[in-house]
């Protein structure tokens, strides 16, 4: 029952087309069966009933002559038989060539589904991977700016927690557009790729050659004016001196605090270190052009306090 239940499944999963290839070749077995077995039984049907009467003298020319005629039917029947067999063979090879071709197509169809489904895998897969990739950039992205961005406080706060000119000023005096400095010290970061991960800069933007972002020509010209009040209300010199440092790195040194304090030069030009420590902690410039700012920051200062004490 098992063997008969295993073969009705196999007879239910065949095609249509499989099932005649084997119908026709079930029937040109039996037609090949028949083509012996037909002309034999006449054969032997016709010797049962005239055997008696043929001479089968195998040196008597006229029995070779007759042999045609005495057999026609037994011979012209196998010959039909042969014809037929013939016949039932052939449409069966087609069928079945048919059907292997019908299979073929099938599994050519399958095989380019299947090729097609993975170059669908593929590009959503690429796809995937390329937004992984993007929001892992953008991630360190985020995280680089954080730590550019402490960095930056870490110096400027650092530098003006142990300086003696700073007591009593609780106001910071220098505000830095951080977004604007970190497009200009890591232009070749952005959120959907990274590839400076230090918090130095690949370029030196400044140097004694090629020119600071703070005016030291100004700054020599404030220091200069005899007239301590009029210097105070002069607000052309800071124009001039830190001018670019807004436009090129987007940092702004205050001159006047919320507080209303009068302007105190000597927080002044200690921004101004400050400022060119920063670009040399950066990577904007040297450290040998950083000191030259600071050492000329530092003698205009000297050269104010003795010419401008009250």
């Amino acid at each position: 029952m098992k063997v008969f239940r295993k073969n009705n499944q196999n007879e239910g999963h065949k095609s249509f087309h499989e099932k005649e290839a084997q119908k026709w070749d079930h029937r040109f077995s039996f037609s090949l069966s028949l083509t012996w077995f037909l002309p034999l039984s006449a054969l032997a049907l016709e010797l049962s009933f005239v055997g008696r009467h043929i001479s089968f003298d195998i040196t008597n020319l006229s029995n070779w002559m007759e042999f045609e005629a005495v057999f026609a039917f037994p011979i012209r029947l196998f010959l039909l038989m042969v014809a037929i067999t013939t016949l039932l063979g052939l449409y069966s090879r087609s069928l079945y060539l048919a059907e292997q071709l019908r299979l073929f197509r099938l599994q050519q169809n399958f095989s380019f589904e299947q090729l097609k489904l993975s170059q669908e895998q593929s590009i959503r897969a690429e796809r995937q991977l390329q937004l992984a990739e993007k929001k892992e950039s953008f991630a360190m992205y985020i995280e680089h700016y954080k730590s550019f961005s402490a960095h930056i406080d870490e110096i400027l706060y650092g530098f003006k927690s142990i300086h003696a000119t700073y007591q009593g000023v609780s106001e910071e005096t220098i505000i830095v557009n951080k977004n604007r400095l970190y497009s200009i010290v890591f232009p070749e970061n952005n959120p959907a790729s990274i590839s400076n991960l230090t918090l130095k800069s690949n370029h030196i933007l400044f140097s004694k050659e090629i020119g600071f972002p703070i005016n030291l020509f100004s700054l020599n010209e404030m220091v200069d004016q005899n007239d301590k009040c009029k210097l105070e209300h002069e607000e052309r010199f800071f124009d001039e001196i830190s001018k670019d440092l807004v436009g090129k790195l987007g940092i702004f040194i205050k001159t006047h605090r919320n507080d209303n304090e009068s302007f105190n030069l000597g927080i002044y030009l200690a921004d101004i270190s400050r400022v060119a420590n920063l670009i040399s902690s950066l990577g904007l410039s040297t450290v040998e052009d950083c000191k030259f700012i600071g050492d000329t920051t530092i003698r205009f200062y000297e050269y104010y306090l003795e010419h401008h004490e009250t």
